[in-house]
């Protein structure tokens, strides 16, 4: 059919409604459409009226049938209740509780004869989900959970996060652990260690019969980051990592690859700052490299941050950590040149962990077939008072590429460039996290200084960032005379991460 101008137009088709409680000249004057047209299957809404009570109202097309009711009959005929006026079953009526007596409201088209108020029916669900378990150990403390948290422990649900005081069975000391974990014998932490340590040979018997090995459990220990971490670690190396390494002192290893002899602990913030559920204070993390050190273990520390911040920078350093090269390639086949300030923040930021310095003074690169392969950067001393003495702040390679003697080329080219300008000292440190700083000594740099843990900030509600200590300096906070910059940190939602520590390192300049 045409329509006059060479176009054709579908002809609409007209349903039956005969029969069905549907009002056609309603629904043409509401929706601009008539009720004939709409298929009878389709969700558009039409005017239709109630077969028993005679009430017009608004259906989608496709749930109208013959014996179609509006709401107010249909709560009727299902509750038994008394029907109330249809436009007015969003209104609020007056109740009174069956259970404490006292009085409420509540929408008409909700209300029947058995009606709760909305506490006793809280009250109701929990009594019967998740009752309130009555103290029935002696080591659960009512009276120091309240005044240490401001609540009873016989008010706690069994399954409950929150946190109770409980006394070990052993040295009878107290110690806080979450109800959830609270067992009818609990024993604290320095006790179960010690409990670990006396039976060493029926403990590794133990773990062999539950798990085959003792240093693999099943990744269900896991959490997901953990495990995801892990996976993506297996995968960009090619091999097996043993999960769970046992330490001597009943301590765990997260990952450790036994053909480079190193361990790979990757931190949750959640879990490793002063106020977690398991603190880790100063030296926490520092003295499990120590432990690990002595059964020959070379232990890299990863916080959570950085892996979902800088993931591909940090596969980086853990590539060229755990000895996985996709090529290599002598220093004296590449070209030596001095770099711009543009190539060197573009390879930097996408090659460093740290990313590109805030300002270089010198930058050196290796280069092959046009490819940058490896940066080395000297800037001055970030501090005043220390003109005399210069910084290697960079020395990065390309991803999974050894550069054979490339530290070293670059290095002499610094030197070489340094001659004759006044400085007298060439610094630079090492994070204990990521390595030893075994570059350093086959640079010809002496380890002058061995410096503690140092810390960050995170915040205790959502740690998912590490802040700097510089930021939260009194100064810039506006921290009031009298109190500690941890204290009111403390008092601002926040708590330290510390780390396992840095070395200076440093050469002596000839003129």
């Amino acid at each position: 059919m045409s329509d006059g101008r060479g176009k054709y137009v579908r002809k609409s088709k007209v349903y039956a409604i005969e029969g069905l409680p549907i009002d056609d000249a309603a629904t043409k004057e509401k929706f601009g459409y008539a009720a004939m047209e709409v298929s009878p299957s389709s969700l558009k809404k039409v005017c239709c009226y109630c077969t028993q009570c005679k009430r017009p109202f608004e259906r989608q097309r496709g749930r109208i049938t013959v014996t179609t009711i509006c709401r107010s009959c249909a709560h009727t005929k299902a509750e038994g209740a008394t029907p109330f006026p249809h436009k007015s079953g969003y209104e609020k009526t007056e109740l009174v509780c069956v259970t404490c007596g006292e009085k409420f409201e509540r929408r008409r088209m909700s209300a029947n004869e058995g009606s709760q108020c909305r506490p006793c029916i809280r009250k109701t669900y929990w009594d019967t989900q998740a009752p309130v378990e009555e103290v029935a150990n002696v080591y659960l403390l009512d009276k120091e959970t309240q005044e240490r948290f401001g609540y009873a422990a016989t008010t706690i649900r069994v399954r409950s996060f929150q946190m109770v005081v409980v006394r070990c069975v052993k040295c009878r000391s107290t110690f806080e652990r979450i109800r959830r974990n609270v067992v009818e014998q609990p024993v604290c932490e320095p006790c179960s260690y010690v409990s670990r340590d006396t039976n060493p040979g029926k403990r590794k018997e133990t773990i062999i019969q539950t798990y085959g090995t003792t240093g693999l459990v099943f990744p269900s220990y896991y959490g997901k980051a953990e495990g995801s971490f892990g996976e993506r670690l297996e995968e960009i190396i090619d091999r097996k990592l043993v999960r769970q390494r046992v330490l001597p002192n009943g301590q765990r290893i997260d990952f450790y690859d036994e053909v480079s002899k190193i361990g790979i602990e990757y931190n949750g913030l959640h879990w490793h700052h002063e106020k977690s559920l398991t603190p880790h204070v100063r030296n926490s993390h520092r003295e499990k490299q120590r432990i690990s050190a002595g059964v020959g273990i070379d232990l890299v520390t990863v916080f959570e941050d950085e892996w979902l911040k800088r993931q591909y920078q940090v596969e980086n350093v853990l590539l060229a950590r755990l000895g996985v090269y996709a090529q290599h390639i002598g220093a004296r086949q590449c070209v030596l040149r001095e770099l711009t300030p543009l190539e060197t923040d573009t390879f930097l930021l996408r090659e460093h962990l740290q990313g590109a310095p805030a300002f270089c003074r010198y930058a050196w690169g290796l280069e092959k077939e046009g490819q940058l392969l490896a940066v080395l950067t000297l800037a001055p001393h970030p501090r005043a008072g220390h003109d005399e003495s210069i910084v290697l702040n960079r020395l990065c390679f390309a991803r999974s590429i050894q550069v054979r003697g490339g530290a070293s080329r670059l290095l002499s080219a610094a030197l070489k460039s340094l001659h004759g300008q006044g400085y007298k000292k060439l610094l630079s440190w090492s994070d204990n996290r990521w390595s030893k700083g075994a570059v350093y000594e086959k640079l010809g740099f002496t380890c002058v200084e061995e410096l503690p843990p140092d810390y960050t900030y995170v915040v205790v509600a959502k740690p998912r960032e590490r802040l700097s200590k510089q930021s939260q300096v009194k100064n810039r906070t506006g921290c009031p005379a009298g109190t500690t910059e941890t204290e009111w940190a403390h008092q601002n939602g926040l708590t330290r991460v510390w780390d396992c520590g840095k070395k200076r390192w440093e050469i002596c300049l000839k003129d």
